[in-house]
């Protein structure tokens, strides 16, 4: 997941994000709903997202919202990530959330 992508600052649900996904298709938000409801069921086990550009993703949405729920592991818990960034917003993310920088 790009981070610097406008669409994606602006998904409020992981239905909102998957739908990224599903350009096109004229069932994208039952898909997006479907695959959500799978995430979720299971704590996205079996699950890895890879967040490029944490550190071009906007400050002010840092502390909450979607991304932020996912790195506190208030969602999701069971997933696996892989956050890159560059050195100077590492130290805001090793605050953030329990990772291994």
């Amino acid at each position: 997941l790009y981070l610097r992508d406008p669409i994606l600052q602006q998904s409020k649900s992981m239905s909102d994000l998957l739908q990224l996904f599903c350009k096109g298709d004229n069932r994208a938000k039952e898909v997006a709903d479907a695959c959500s409801d799978y995430l979720f069921a299971n704590g996205g086990r079996n699950l890895t997202l890879l967040l490029d550009g944490y550190d071009e993703y906007p400050e002010e949405l840092r502390d909450s919202g979607l991304i932020a729920d996912i790195l506190n592991r208030q969602i999701l818990p069971h997933c696996g990530l892989v956050v890159s960034s560059r050195p100077h917003a590492s130290q805001n993310l090793r605050q953030q959330a329990n990772v291994r920088v």
